[in-house]
């Protein structure tokens, strides 16, 4: 994963992610001098682009590898979007990936994080007030377990709160 906040695809400092597959970096490194372009990445079979929705919003400020919080035998991914109005964490189901690269019609290689909420298994989770700054910080599944269910935590410092959402609601 790399995740680059600032980049401009989905508007100015709307952020984007790169998840790069182990079996696609010879592929991605084309010329073999072991040096990738970003760009290359969402050509290749089993890695993606994830482009942030809102502008400023520097989807990608803090990303968070969480397991297989969703129980659906792939490992899952929190993406913060701290500055996009009341902050914004995505969660990628990861064996829905591939669904939602499709979402916007074209199967690309690029998600974007407009259409993870309207992607089954996938969700876009918000502040509570503009300015709360959600998604600052994130924490999942190999850390946080309740009852027998896996957790993630959103942190949300200029509301001075942790948010703990259990993977059994």
């Amino acid at each position: 994963v790399v995740a680059a906040p600032g980049n401009d695809a989905g508007g100015t400092d709307a952020g984007a992610i790169y998840l790069i597959a182990p079996d696609d970096l010879a592929a991605a490194d084309g010329d073999g001098d072991r040096e990738i372009a970003l760009g290359d990445v969402a050509g290749q079979p089993g890695s993606y682009r994830i482009v942030g929705e809102i502008a400023e919003g520097q989807a990608g400020l803090s990303v968070s590898g969480v397991g297989d919080v969703d129980g659906g035998g792939a490992n899952d991914l929190l993406i913060g979007a701290p500055h996009a109005e009341e902050g914004f964490v995505y969660f990628l189901a990861g064996e829905r990936l591939a669904n939602a690269d499709g979402a916007d019609g074209a199967t690309d290689g690029v998600i974007d994080l407009g259409n993870v909420a309207g992607t089954a298994g996938s969700y876009r989770f918000v502040g509570e007030l503009i300015g709360h700054s959600a998604g600052t910080s994130l924490g999942g599944s190999g850390m946080i377990e309740i009852a027998g269910s896996a957790h993630i935590a959103i942190g949300a410092p200029n509301a001075e709160a942790v948010y703990l959402v259990s993977s059994a609601d």
